[in-house]
Parts: C-alpha cells; sequence; structure tokens
C-alpha cells in the first residue's frame, strides 16, 4: 500500500463511529484501492487513457455540440438580416426610381400628340384650300365647259348651303375644334342635257379639275339620243358663306 492510500485509510479509521453505511463504503474503498495497486502499468494508463476520452466525449457533448448549435442559430440570424437589408434596399431602389418618374409624362405625351395631330390637319386643310376657286370663277368655268361641248345644253347650275367639316366629325381632336380650322364643303348641282357622246367628253374635262370634288352624277335618257343629267359637286372652303352662282 503506498504512502497516500495509508493516509487515507488512517482519514477512513477516524471516521469509523460515524455509521455502519460509511464502514461499508470504506471497506469497498479500501477493496478497490487493493485491487488498483495490483494493476500493472499498462491496465493504470488503459484505465486512465479511458477517463481522458470519457472526459473528451463529455466535453464534446456538454461544450462543442451547444456552441455549434448556438453558432447556428446566430449563422440563421444573420442570414435573416441580410435578407431584410437586401429586400429594404430593393424597396428603397424602387421608390427612388419612381420618384424620378414624371408623373405628367402621359400629360405631355397625349399633349405632344395631339398638337402634331393639329398641325397636320392645319397642314392638310391648308394643301386642300390652297388655290381656291371663287364663286365667280367657278360659275365661268362650268358654264365655259358645257359650251365647249356641241350638244350640251345648260339647264340650271346652283349651290346649296354649306355643310361644316369639324375635326369631331372625323372623329379627331373633338376636345379642341378651336385649334383647328373649320372647312366648309359647299355643294353645286349642275344639269344639262345632250347626247352620251358630249357628256363624256364633259365629264373627262371636268375630271381634270382638282379643286373640283364629285359628289354623284345621275343620267336620265329624255328622248335618244338627248338625256338629262345632273351632277352634285364639291367644293372645299374656309369660307361658310358664298355669292350665289
Amino acid at each position: 500500500m503506498n504512502t497516500f492510500s495509508r493516509k487515507m485509510y488512517q482519514r477512513l479509521q477516524q471516521l469509523k463511529h460515524l455509521s455502519a453505511p460509511l464502514e461499508q463504503l470504506t471497506q469497498r474503498y479500501l477493496m478497490f484501492v487493493t485491487h488498483v495497486d495490483r494493476w500493472t502499468g499498462q491496465q493504470r494508463y488503459g484505465v486512465l487513457g479511458g477517463a481522458l476520452l470519457l472526459l473528451c466525449i463529455l466535453w464534446y457533448l456538454l461544450w462543442i455540440v451547444p456552441m455549434q448549435a448556438d453558432r447556428q442559430q446566430q449563422h440563421n440570424r444573420i442570414r435573416a438580416l441580410q435578407y431584410s437589408i437586401t429586400q429594404l434596399e430593393r424597396q428603397g431602389n424602387t421608390i427612388i426610381a419612381e420618384s424620378n418618374i414624371d408623373p405628367n409624362a402621359p400629360i405631355r405625351q397625349a399633349i405632344e400628340t395631339l398638337t402634331n395631330d393639329i398641325n397636320q390637319i392645319k397642314a392638310k386643310t391648308s394643301l386642300l384650300t390652297s388655290g381656291q376657286i371663287s364663286p365667280s370663277q367657278l360659275s365661268q368655268l362650268l358654264k365655259s365647259m358645257v359650251h365647249q361641248q356641241d350638244g350640251l345644253k345648260l339647264l340650271r347650275l346652283a349651290s346649296l348651303a354649306a355643310l361644316p367639316i369639324t375635326p369631331s366629325q372625323s372623329g379627331h381632336l373633338s376636345n379642341v375644334p378651336d385649334q383647328v380650322p373649320t372647312l366648309y364643303l359647299h355643294p353645286i348641282e349642275l344639269e344639262f342635257e345632250g347626247d352620251f357622246f358630249a357628256t363624256l367628253a364633259f365629264l373627262q374635262e371636268l375630271k381634270k379639275q382638282a379643286k373640283i370634288y364629285w359628289g354623284g352624277l345621275q343620267y336620265v335618257v329624255m328622248n335618244h339620243p338627248l338625256a338629262k343629267v345632273s351632277i352634285q359637286l364639291h367644293l372645299l372652303s374656309k369660307r361658310e358663306h358664298w355669292d350665289e352662282l
């Protein structure tokens, strides 16, 4: 028995009077110490190694594993915070981008489109009404064309009430009529009698007059080869009222 064991035995001897259970514990300890004293060095090292291994396992289970779980939780929290920050940055960028958009852009585009339409209508109006024929000139022209064809006789030449052509009738710019010049369509009725070939020659000459538009034609044979021809013509003008033909 080594020195340490003897000292422990002496201490336990002093405590024998405490109780019977303590006496049994003392006997078991002495048996264990005696058994250990019989171990060889290799057995002692084996038991010491096993004890150290047990301590390592306990240290891993009680310290390392909880620490790793805590780190994983912290990592998950960091990832969640990073995702929230990314979402906030995207929302911020969206708000900044929306704040840079001109809220009046659609209105400006509509105004620009309307202005272009107005300019186009004005240009077409100027083109259609350029070089207008006056009522007196038109009367002389039509009478001269009828008289130039042998076999034709003028029966009637009259102008009817002018009809306004406004943007609302064409389906464009109905909300800004004051900005677009109003054109007037002046109907003219021409009646004469003659044969077919003289009428055909007259119509061919009338077709060459670019400022006179046709509205309709009625050809009625009265006494062959004579027929009564009614033609409805139109002129465009910026003036509503004309002198009588």
